[in-house]
């Protein structure tokens, strides 16, 4: 082969973007050539037998001979179409391989790229258009890989600058936070009520903010893989009860019924309480959120199959507009329906709750009607092989 692809494997990034040949380019050509050399040699010994057998008939009397001779000649016909004929197969199957062969080589070279794959590149010996195509694809790939170090770079440098910022956040507003507490408190002697009323806010406007650096910081470390992981057998029950007794004060603050709905059986599943906490505590608050007074919020657990216990969270909120559904665990991602309504929030929240559920093996997915409800489905592993073993190996040794 003139063009060898110097990596084999192909990644599992994505789904494969090769053609699926019903009418292989090497068979096309094969038969082509085929074609070619056949007819016109068919067509040459068919003229020159007839032609000598009608030339040899004017000086022959005996049919016998003449028939004698035709025999022989069709018999000398036979063999030189059947020589032609392995001839032409062999050169076909040569010529043929020769050009599809490189061919198939960079789609497969292609469809790594597709996949993600910018490890891979083509040792070039062909002069030809095909030689060519494969030195250009080279230089591309070349092109995407500096492009591509060039945005880890960034990336990197944008997680350690939000990780710096945020860390240098936490600690000034976790020290506003206990002074606004003690004041409020009367610790620090008694204040008018128009001053506490405006310290109150302060406070809460201060909490927002540690939960914005709160969520930056988790962001970061799941860009930089440090999030950590601590997995163990839990009883799923009382952890969902002591879940949603969480938010039972700010749903009935809004009028809000909230009920947990759990199967009879009791199940343990293997999962990081505390991360898993997060990701639903993500999704529940959204739900009180966005949800009217006088709502209700379902969370029900049921058994999904022998591996996943299967957890719902439906509200009777805004809904998720159509257009907006693609990009709802993006970063900083927030409908447009949900800006207008609600000016707090960092768009974070999904983002960090995708990412746990996975890590933990299992999948995130939501049905939605814009202006009715939305239902978010999370699978929670039963069973410890379930989880990313490799992550959990390399996760469960850092801290937090």
């Amino acid at each position: 082969m003139n063009i060898t692809a110097e990596k084999k494997t192909l990644t599992e990034k994505e789904p494969s973007l090769a053609p699926k040949f019903q009418y292989s380019l090497f068979v096309k050509f094969f038969f082509a050539l085929i074609t070619l050399a056949l007819i016109p040699t068919g067509l040459i010994i068919l003229f020159t037998v007839a032609t000598y057998q009608r030339l040899f008939a004017n000086y022959i009397v005996e049919d016998e001979a003449i028939a004698l001779f035709v025999q022989n000649g069709v018999l000398q016909a036979e063999l030189i179409f059947i020589f032609i004929t392995i001839l032409s197969i062999f050169v076909a199957f040569i010529l043929s391989r020769n050009i599809t062969q490189s061919l198939r080589t960079l789609t497969k070279g292609v469809d790594q790229v597709a996949g993600g794959d910018l490890n891979v590149s083509f040792r070039v010996t062909r002069k030809d258009e095909i030689g060519a195509l494969a030195r250009f694809f080279n230089v591309m790939i070349g092109k995407f890989r500096e492009v591509h170090e060039r945005q880890e770079t960034i990336s990197r440098m944008k997680s350690e600058f939000v990780s710096t910022a945020a860390h240098q956040l936490r600690t000034p507003l976790s020290g506003m936070k206990w002074a606004l507490h003690m004041t409020l408190a009367g610790d620090l002697g008694k204040i008018s009520s128009e001053t506490k009323d405006t310290l109150q806010k302060t406070y809460e406007a201060n909490e927002r903010m540690i939960s914005l650096v709160n969520d930056l910081l988790n962001v970061a470390r799941i860009e930089e893989g440090r999030f950590g992981y601590s997995f163990q057998e839990v009883e799923i029950a009382p952890f969902l009860r002591s879940l949603i007794n969480d938010y039972s004060l700010s749903a009935k603050q809004k009028n809000i019924h909230m009920q947990l709905l759990l199967p009879k059986e009791s199940y343990t599943a293997f999962l990081d309480p505390e991360r898993l906490h997060l990701a639903i505590s993500n999704i529940i608050a959204n739900a009180i959120a966005y949800t009217p007074e006088g709502k209700n919020i379902t969370v029900m657990l049921t058994k999904s199959d022998q591996n996943f216990l299967l957890l719902s969270i439906k509200d009777e909120g805004l809904g998720i507009a159509r257009q907006d559904q693609d990009r709802i665990f993006s970063k900083f991602f927030r409908g447009e329906n949900v800006v207008k309504r609600e000016t707090e929030g960092s768009g974070l929240g999904l983002f960090i709750t995708r990412n746990i559920i996975e890590q933990h093996g299992g999948n995130i997915w939501f049905e939605s009607a814009l202006g009715q409800s939305t239902e978010f489905f999370l699978t929670i592993p039963r069973h410890r092989n379930l989880v990313k073993v490799q992550e959990f190996a390399q996760r469960s040794t850092k801290g937090d």
